[in-house]
């Protein structure tokens, strides 16, 4: 466990210097003698974002020493994602054989994970590779053929290839094993965001269906809408929001924001003072702000005939964003805990371990003293204590760079 702590040391050391390579070469190390080391993988994180790292050998590199880790354990969560960050960003510039190295790292990592199947079948349907791309999207049902969120990524990926059909059926398949209202309006905000709104407003319509927790569901099918841009398709749903949660103030502003945007001017300000009053009532300082934020743009409407669109259609979206994080109990995604400083993670090293020199090795002192036991002592230069050159001529002593595709 000393050798583990002493790499960790050079690799904290070097990002404090600024040298990413020589970070990640020391921190991987590290981990493949204490692997799961959480300081390592807390290392790592910072050593990423220096400029000189080569994200792609960084991924590649740790797949092995990963792949023995629980999948639930906070390193190997790290690294999944940082891999899938990568493998979408090659994707994106259209690097595709450098994304398919990354997913298959995925699965070399962890056969049984769905969503990289997912991406490698992507990579072989843009490749041409029609077969590969149906035996990768086989794998990732046949590993569950339950999952929902499965068929509903490929059902994404097919409508935006254009492909209408063979994405009706994969969201068929995703209400089959997961029926309700949250399949449905999934599937909405995604046939909205890829640019099919008649599609989005069918599923949107079906979530509302059973009328059970309408107010979210609702929320999520407006949002959507407005977020891509089909405002002209918003109406109806605000009615039956109307009709659902009528003592609602962010109705009747949505209410006034559509009334404005026909400019219906007498029902704009109606569905204002509506909004006003109850959010007085509720001491609701937040939506009266937005109502002041509308009752603005009505008067300059009315007046000189124009507002700024864009700052309009964001303040929408903040209504609208509030309102459905009111509306769902706040919930979110869970995300991995904050990186610790450096300084915090040399702090909870143990310190390096007493080390006695050949007699033709010199006399070393400090950080070298330790770390020579691992490298060449040839490598570092002699010094007497107090040298106020030591640390000049061992911590920026190259360390040797392992190969991080071995």
């Amino acid at each position: 466990m000393a050798r583990a702590d002493l790499f960790t040391w050079a690799g904290l050391l070097y990002i404090t210097l600024g040298n990413g390579q020589r970070a990640v070469a020391a921190l991987t190390k590290a981990l493949e003698l204490a692997p799961g080391d959480e300081r390592a993988i807390h290392g790592l994180v910072h050593a990423v974002r220096i400029e000189d790292v080569n994200q792609l050998q960084l991924v590649t590199g740790l797949r092995d020493a990963v792949a023995r880790l629980p999948r639930d354990s906070w390193a190997f969560r790290f690294w999944r994602e940082r891999a899938f960050e990568l493998g979408r960003r090659l994707w994106g510039s259209g690097a595709v054989d450098q994304a398919m190295d990354v997913f298959a790292s995925l699965l070399l990592a962890d056969p049984g994970d769905i969503d990289a199947w997912v991406w490698a079948g992507t990579v072989h349907a843009r490749k041409g590779n029609r077969t590969g791309a149906e035996d990768c999207f086989a794998e990732a049902i046949r590993l569950d053929p339950k999952r929902a969120r499965t068929y509903l990524d490929l059902g994404a990926r097919f409508l935006a290839a254009g492909q209408r059909d063979e994405a009706i059926a994969y969201f068929d398949q995703a209400v089959q094993a997961a029926p309700g209202p949250e399949t449905h309006v999934t599937i909405g905000e995604l046939c909205a965001e890829i640019g099919v709104p008649d599609l989005a407003e069918h599923h949107f319509r079906a979530s509302l269906a059973g009328g059970r927790s309408a107010e979210p569901l609702l929320v999520r099918a407006i949002l959507g809408l407005v977020r891509t841009g089909y405002e002209d398709r918003v109406r109806p749903f605000l009615e039956e929001a109307y009709k659902q949660v009528p003592e609602s103030i962010q109705v009747r502003l949505l209410l006034a924001v559509q009334h404005l945007r026909h400019h219906e001017w007498v029902a704009a300000d109606e569905a204002l003072r509506q909004a006003e009053q109850m959010a007085r009532e509720r001491n609701a300082a937040d939506l009266l702000a937005h109502a002041g934020f509308f009752r603005r743009s009505l008067i300059l409407m009315r007046t000189i005939g124009h507002i700024d669109q864009e700052l309009f259609r964001e303040q929408v979206k903040a209504l609208l964003s509030e309102w459905l994080h009111s509306s769902s109990g706040g919930r979110h995604e869970p995300v991995l805990p904050d990186v610790e400083p450096v300084e915090s993670l040399l702090s909870r090293l143990p310190p390096p371990v007493a080390w006695e020199p050949r007699p033709d090795e010199g006399a070393l002192v400090g950080v070298a003293a330790p770390v020579a036991g691992i490298l060449d002592a040839g490598e570092l230069q002699p010094a007497e204590p107090g040298d106020t050159g030591l640390f000049l001529r061992t911590v920026l002593t190259p360390l040797p760079v392992w190969p991080l595709d071995a």
